[in-house]
């Protein structure tokens, strides 16, 4: 043994002279340079190439375009390398570096190693045996590819100027620049023992949506106990304290974190532009420590909130104490507490809340005034339970539950119920999610709904049914109910198809209603557009079911299909068939509608009933062309709440603007609505666009109107807007009365006169307009001059005008209005001797 370590000792002193010999060749030539590197080329565990390489060990170094690769992946590109250094500086035990700088440098990564067992971490106790002297470090264009990384990370430039003497390294200047962040670092380090250090740090980092952040801040103190005091400003602002305690052994901390941000909605544009803080405190160690804060911010969705939390733990465990989220414009709250276990993952929490309304920003419609759920176990398994009261202003009060079991594979509805507290309303569905095969099972069915649940309900129904499984892009459905309403007529419906999340590619409705039969089919689409294609069928229609005055029994068959795009709706509508009878008479009908935006075509539309008929053709879009055409013998076949006949036919013509209407009508023993006419007879042709001159023409006999009868009666205008002259006339029992009015429309506003009124053999005598009034009116404002009837010696004079803010005035005056005139009126044997003369405003 003492002979082969002797052996082994001469090795080794031979392989030290043998060196020194070489290091004093090597570094003092040119050609010793070159050697050592096909030394490195020849002898490194990847392959190492360069160009160009000038210079000595001893000073200066130029290499060009160096590559070094590794099988492993790694890659190292350099396209120049300065170094410089004061070999002398060794005798004095400090190794000094005047120049070493590195031009395009580029770095590819290799895959990652597998995770090795862990061990525990230790740092290096670093003694340099020389003092160290860098006076400049200069890298430039560094680009660092990550493994399989397309675009690398990029560092513009990096400088160092450091010294170390003894144990203490002092970073007299550290910068980075890079397009993203800047940073700068000075202070001292001594690498032992336990790491003693006095750090500054200040940085920049450019944000692409967030903007520019600037931080600073000081780490001081050893490994024993740090304390770290950083400062952020930006769009969010965070100030952080922090002592942290034998880092390297058993590892503790407290620290304080503040944080604020004036227009939090740079970052989210669900949070408003009201100003967010936070403030956060957490002391212990990994085995134990605790940890709580308050958040106060707005959301688009709730408005401001607050949430407060109190929680322990360690490395396996989290136990929250509280976690309570308040609204702070309204009332609201959940609180939720338990625990989650880290290794393995699962939790066990339970919660509530209370007087929680929706919508959450505004007066609430819907209102929880409690509720409770819990949720335990892992992603692998889990269950999970809720329930809740339910209160609205259409709602009655109401209970629900839900009750979920869930693997990582599939989650159960077990069961959800909604109950009624005061009603027999109940509904009930259970059901299947299936995560891997993104597939659904669904089934349930409910009883005495009706809508709203409060007031007079606009539907009912007294029971139903409904199924749905498959996936969202492909499944069937089916649905049954009993269904009836204040304008719904009572019936039962089955609906089914096949459909997906855009569009249902079939589905068919049938339903047996109004002592008849309904069925429907068709398509039906919403993405990428609303589009659809849908006949419906009904026989044996019985509307008297529903409403009385409208027993009869109708075929109906008709086919509609249309999309909805930027320029508005496009359908057609076509009626193929109306057939049966109506109030004991037959009824027709047949037809087309166009819809094409705001441009709407009617393709010979008519319907008819007994011997009454009326068609429309034509279109209505920029420029109105439709042709109307009536002939009811018998009035009450088309409407029931009018008797008589009418006849007529007529032309819309012009825009929506500027209409032209054309017309010419008879009508015979006409009642209704109040009013009775014998006979009525006219034409008209209006233009309101003033192109052509206006004419209406209308006489008619036995008007019956307001409770008087009045024999005959006319009415006669001509002109254009700008000028034109209305006169009517009526003759009757009651008097004889005459009014004529001319006068034009400008800048919105219609002025004109009214030249005559008069009311002659009433029983107060002839009244004769005394002067012609004007009359000026418009949307806002009417106003008129005196209008004064005269029955000698008596007159009577109105004045008036209305204003569309402060209302109507008026003032009445009456003068010298003899006893005579109301002598009828008085008791028998009284006679008065006076005159009336009066005012009212």
């Amino acid at each position: 043994m003492k002979k082969i370590l002797i052996i082994i000792g001469i090795i080794l002193l031979l392989l030290i002279l043998a060196v020194i010999g070489i290091a004093g060749y090597a570094t003092g030539t040119q050609k010793g340079f070159s050697q050592v590197l096909s030394l490195a080329q020849k002898y490194s565990p990847g392959e190492l190439n360069w160009d160009s390489a000038k210079g000595k060990l001893l000073g200066p170094l130029d290499l060009q375009n160096l590559t070094y690769q590794q099988e492993d992946g790694l890659q190292i590109k350099l396209a120049v390398a300065e170094f410089d250094w004061e070999p002398k500086q060794l005798l004095s035990k400090r190794l000094r570096i005047n120049t070493l700088n590195a031009t395009d440098i580029e770095i590819h990564l290799p895959p990652p190693k597998e995770d090795e067992p862990d061990e525990p971490f230790s740092l290096p106790d670093i003694r340099l045996p020389v003092d160290l002297d860098i006076r400049e470090l200069d890298l430039k264009n560094i680009k660092v590819y990550p493994y399989e990384a397309e675009k690398p990370i990029v560092i513009e430039r990096l400088n160092l100027t450091a010294a170390a003497e003894g144990a203490t390294v002092q970073v007299l200047d550290f910068k980075l620049k890079s397009p993203e962040a800047d940073a700068s670092i000075t202070g001292t380090l001594q690498p032992s023992d336990n790491y003693p250090m006095d750090i500054n740090l200040d940085w920049v980092y450019r944000h692409a949506e967030f903007g520019e952040f600037n931080g600073s801040g000081k780490i001081n103190g050893d490994l024993a106990k740090l304390h770290i005091d950083h400062q952020l400003k930006g769009a969010a602002n965070a100030v952080i304290n922090a002592d942290i305690l034998n880092a390297m052994e058993d590892l503790s901390w407290d620290a304080d974190i503040d944080l604020d941000a004036k227009d939090p909605q740079v970052f989210s544009e669900q949070l408003n532009p009201i100003p967010m803080k936070a403030v956060f405190h957490s002391t212990g160690n990994l085995d134990a420590f605790n940890a709580d804060g308050n958040l106060n911010a707005s959301l688009q969705a709730t408005g401001s909130v607050k949430l407060d939390f109190k929680l322990q733990g360690n490395t396996q465990k989290l136990q929250f104490e509280k976690l309570l989220v308040k609204l702070v414009d309204h009332p609201g709250e959940i609180l939720l507490h338990g625990n989650i276990e880290l290794e393995p993952l699962q939790a066990d929490l339970q919660g509530n809340w209370k007087q929680l309304g929706w919508p959450l920003t505004t007066e609430a419609e819907y209102i929880s005034e409690q509720g409770n759920f819990k949720f335990s176990g892992s992603p692998e398994k889990f269950q999970a339970q809720l329930s809740t009261a339910v209160d609205g202003t259409q709602l009655i009060p109401l209970t629900a539950a839900i009750n979920v079991t869930g693997t990582d594979k599939a989650i159960q509805i077990k069961s959800l119920t909604l109950n009624a507290n005061n009603s027999d309303l109940e509904l009930t569905a259970k059901g299947e999610f299936n995560i891997e095969q993104q597939s659904f099972d669904l089934d349930g069915d409910w009883q005495s709904m009706s809508w709203p649940m409060q007031g007079d309900a606009q539907f009912e129904s007294p029971k139903g049914a409904f199924k749905a499984a498959g996936k969202v892009t492909d499944y069937q459905f089916e649905l049954s109910t009993a269904l009836l309403g204040k304008d719904i007529p009572k019936g039962s419906w089955q609906l089914s198809g096949h459909g997906s999340d855009k569009a249902l590619s079939k589905f068919e409705l049938s339903g047996e209603t109004l002592e008849g039969e309904i069925q429907s089919n068709g398509t039906a689409a919403w993405n990428p557009q609303v589009i659809w294609d849908v006949e419906l069928a009904a026989q044996d229609i019985n509307p008297g079911e529903q409403w009385p005055q409208a027993k009869g029994k109708i075929d109906l068959k008709l086919t509609s299909k249309g999309e909805l795009t930027d320029n508005g709706p496009q359908l057609t509508a076509n009626i193929a068939k109306l057939s049966g009878n109506l109030r004991g008479q037959p009824i027709a009908g047949s037809g087309q509608v166009n819809l094409e935006g705001k441009n709407i075509d009617l393709k010979n539309l008519q319907i008819s009933s007994g011997d009454a008929r009326l068609k429309l053709d034509g279109k209505l879009s920029d420029k109105w062309d439709v042709k109307w055409d009536i002939n009811a013998k018998d009035l009450a076949q088309l409407a029931p709440d009018f008797k008589g006949s009418i006849s007529g036919k007529g032309s819309l013509q012009g825009t929506a603007e500027q209409p032209h209407a054309k017309f010419k009508i008879q009508v015979n023993n006409l009642a209704g609505a109040g009013i009775k006419i014998k006979q009525l007879k006219g034409d008209g042709n209006i233009d309101i666009s003033g192109k052509k001159s206006s004419v209406i023409k209308l006489r008619g006999k036995a008007l019956l109107l307001g409770g008087e009868t009045w024999k005959d009666f006319s009415v006669d205008g001509s002109g254009k807007p700008e000028k034109h002259t209305l006169k009517l006339a009526l003759n009757g029992k009651l008097a004889e009365v005459k009014t004529a009015l001319s006068g034009g429309l400008k800048d919105q506003t219609w002025r004109g006169t009214l030249s005559d009124l008069s009311a002659k053999k009433t029983e107060f005598g002839d009244w004769l307009l005394a002067k012609p009034a004007k009359i000026e009116a418009n949307k806002s404002t009417a106003k008129a001059d005196a209008l004064c009837l005269t029955s000698k010696p008596t007159q009577l004079c109105i004045t008036g005008s209305w204003d569309a803010k402060t209302g109507s005035k008026g003032e009445i005056e009456l003068s010298e209005l003899k006893p005579e005139r109301f002598k009828k009126y008085l008791p028998p044997g009284l006679t008065l001797l006076t005159e009336l003369n009066g005012k009212v405003v």
